[in-house]
């Protein structure tokens, strides 16, 4: 359980969360089982290890560009990562609407 309001739900290789927000929102067990198994489907298909290797490359892509940008202008090298998470959260909706799950 994630101590947060939000309605939401997710997959890592070890476990799936689910927020107090989404307990407060469903009502019924059947739609609590439907949430855990469409996280439980991401971790089967292989979502999971695409989404850490997808971050991976991005921070080894983001971590020099960041350097190099800070060094040119003093503050945007927090831009550049700050950039490299919506490119991350962009991969992870993608996969969400892919409907490949």
């Amino acid at each position: 359980m994630v101590d947060l309001q939000e309605v939401n739900a997710a997959a890592s290789s070890e476990a799936i969360y689910v927020t107090y927000g989404l307990m407060n929102f469903i009502k019924s067990d059947d739609e609590l089982a439907a949430v855990l198994a469409h996280e439980l489907a991401h971790f089967v298909r292989g979502h999971i290890t695409k989404t850490h290797i997808g971050s991976f490359l991005l921070l080894l892509i983001g971590i020099p560009l960041g350097i190099v940008a800070e060094q040119t202008a003093p503050g945007a090298g927090d831009l550049v990562m700050r950039t490299t998470d919506i490119f991350k959260a962009s991969y992870s909706r993608d996969l969400e609407r892919s409907g490949l799950f």
